[in-house]
C-alpha cells in the first residue's frame, strides 16, 4: 500500500516540498540578515554589559526598539505563517478526500485490503508526515526567531506559536480535522472551506482566552515612589503581560471611564509611556498606580505542554471520529 499511497499523493507532495522549500530559502535568507543586524548592533553584548545600571539598560532598550522596529513588517509577515499548518494538512489529504467524493475506495477494499487497514494505512501515513512537517517547521522557526527570543523572549504569541512543541501538535490538529470533516461530508471543497472556517477560530480562542490562564498570571503593582510607566512594572522582558491597567489607593482596579473621569487625556511623548497630563499631577493626586499580570518566562514548557496535550486531545477525537466514519458507515 505504500507504493500506492505514494502514487496517489505525489503531486500533493511535490507541490508541498515546493512551497516547503520557498518558504525554507526565504526564511533562510532573512534570517541570516536578521542574525547579521543583531550582532551589528551589539545588542547582545549591550545587555550582558548592561547588568543593573539603568543608564546602559535604557541605552539597551533604545537598541531593542529600534532592532524591532527595523524589522515590524517581516515579523507581520511571519504571523500569516500561523495557517501554514492547515495549508500543508489540505495538500496531505486532497487524494484522500478525492477518494471519498469519487468512492475509489471501494475498489481498494476489493483487493483483499480490509476497511481497517486501509483507513489505518491511509490516515497514519498523513498524519505522520503532518507530525514530521512540524518538527521540521519547528526547527527553522526556532533558529529564525532566535534574535527575537533573546530579547523578548518565548512567551508571547509571535514566539510561542512557532516554537517547542505546539507546531507539531498544531499540523497533527489540521491533518486531524480535514481528515474528519472530509470523511462525513465526501466533498473536497466543502471539507477545505470548513477547515478554514473551524481551523482560524480554535486556533485564536485557545491562543486568547485559555493559554493566558493555564496557570494564574502573577500580579505586579508599581509602586508608588514611580511615575506610572507601560510596560513591565514587575515583569521581567521576558515575561508575558496579559493584562495591565490602574489601581487607586486602596488597590481597586480602575476602570476605563473610571481612569477617564479621573485624569485628563493623556500626552505620550511616545507609545510605551505616560508622560504627564494637563495639570501634571493627576496620578499623585489620585494615587494612581500600574498593575500587571502576566505569566513568567519559566512556564514557557509548561505552557507548551499543556497546550500541545490540548490539541492532541482534540486531534486524537477527530481521528476516532474519522476512523470509525469510515469503516462503519462509509459504504
Amino acid at each position: 500500500m505504500i507504493w500506492l499511497i505514494w502514487r496517489l499523493h505525489r503531486t500533493e507532495s511535490l507541490i508541498g516540498l515546493a512551497l516547503l522549500g520557498a518558504l525554507g530559502v526565504a526564511l533562510t535568507v532573512t534570517g541570516l540578515d536578521v542574525a547579521d543586524t543583531y550582532r551589528t548592533m551589539g545588542l547582545g553584548t549591550c545587555l550582558a554589559d548592561a547588568g543593573d545600571d539603568g543608564d546602559a539598560l535604557r541605552s539597551c532598550n533604545q537598541l531593542t526598539n529600534a532592532f524591532f522596529r527595523e524589522f515590524d513588517m517581516l515579523r507581520g509577515l511571519v504571523e500569516w505563517l500561523n495557517f501554514l499548518p492547515v495549508i500543508v494538512a489540505m495538500l496531505l489529504a486532497a487524494p484522500f478526500l478525492n477518494e471519498l467524493e469519487h468512492g475509489s475506495f471501494r475498489l481498494s477494499w476489493t483487493q483483499s485490503v480490509t476497511r481497517v487497514r486501509w483507513a489505518a494505512v491511509r490516515i497514519g501515513t498523513i498524519l505522520g508526515v503532518a507530525a514530521l512537517t512540524g518538527v521540521v517547521w519547528r526547527t527553522v522557526m526556532t533558529w529564525w526567531s532566535e534574535p527575537f527570543g533573546e530579547l523578548r523572549g518565548r512567551m508571547e504569541p509571535n514566539a510561542f506559536n512557532f516554537q517547542g512543541i505546539v507546531p507539531i501538535a498544531y499540523f497533527v490538529f489540521a491533518a486531524a480535522l480535514i481528515l474528519a470533516a472530509g470523511s462525513i461530508s465526501r466533498r473536497t471543497v466543502a471539507t477545505l472551506v470548513v477547515a478554514l472556517v473551524v481551523f482560524l477560530p480554535v486556533r485564536l480562542g485557545i491562543e486568547n482566552r485559555l493559554r493566558p490562564h493555564y496557570r494564574e498570571p502573577l500580579t505586579a503593582v508599581e509602586s508608588a515612589d514611580r511615575q506610572p510607566s507601560f510596560p513591565n512594572v514587575a515583569a521581567g522582558e521576558h515575561d508575558w503581560v496579559v493584562a495591565n491597567g490602574f489601581v487607586d489607593e486602596l488597590g481597586n482596579r480602575v476602570s476605563g471611564d473610571e481612569f477617564a473621569a479621573l485624569c485628563p487625556p493623556i500626552i505620550r511623548e511616545d507609545v510605551e509611556r505616560i508622560v504627564r497630563t494637563e495639570d501634571g499631577d493627576c496620578f499623585v493626586t489620585n494615587g494612581l498606580r500600574v498593575y500587571e499580570e502576566y505569566q513568567p518566562a519559566g512556564r514557557f514548557w509548561e505552557f507548551q505542554l499543556i497546550e500541545a496535550a490540548l490539541y492532541l486531545g482534540l486531534a486524537a477525537g477527530l481521528v476516532a471520529l474519522t476512523f470509525w466514519w469510515v469503516t462503519r458507515r462509509l459504504a
